[in-house]
């Protein structure tokens, strides 16, 4: 009778503590999630044929570099074919200058942005896509091709 009842014993003391290390494990994991990542959303005006494009585009970025900032990076694409032209930007609500090197956009923030914070960047803008333009980036024939055609996170 004592032999049934230490097994007893010792099986849920075993189960407790798989129970115990695994919820410390979960929790471990849990805690070392990254952050959200950045997310783009977009309102877009597609014209007529040959029209531009208008876009409002919003970029909520979370800072998970571990620095921080005081600008965002972008690269804006359309700009190389001349087809960017940027209206407004606006950073958590406040007007920002951005400033537009090649395909390069520069936005500085109004207040540094630490490590593990958030930003929402608003950009309106226009693409004047060309005809015929390329594969990638132009209309033809009814066609509108439109790779590359917001501005995205430069890689940090």
């Amino acid at each position: 009778m004592r032999r049934p009842k230490a097994w007893l014993r010792f099986w849920r003391l075993a189960l407790l503590l798989v129970g115990l290390v695994g919820g410390l494990l979960t929790g471990e994991q849990a805690a070392a999630e990254p952050p959200p990542r950045p997310h783009y959303r977009f309102v877009i005006t597609l014209p007529a044929v040959g029209a531009p494009v208008h876009v409002q585009q919003r970029l909520l970025f979370p800072n998970r570099t571990g620095e921080t900032l005081d600008q965002l990076v972008l690269l804006a694409v359309p700009a190389h074919y001349g087809a960017f032209h940027l209206e407004s930007a606006t950073v958590d609500d406040q007007p920002v200058r951005p400033r537009l090197q090649g395909i390069v956009l520069t936005v500085p923030l109004p207040q540094p942005l630490p490590p593990g914070e958030s930003r929402r960047l608003d950009l309106i803008y226009t693409l004047t896509v060309p005809s015929p333009g390329t594969l990638r980036f132009g209309q033809s024939q009814g066609v509108l091709a439109l790779g590359n055609w917001y501005p995205v996170l430069a890689v940090y």
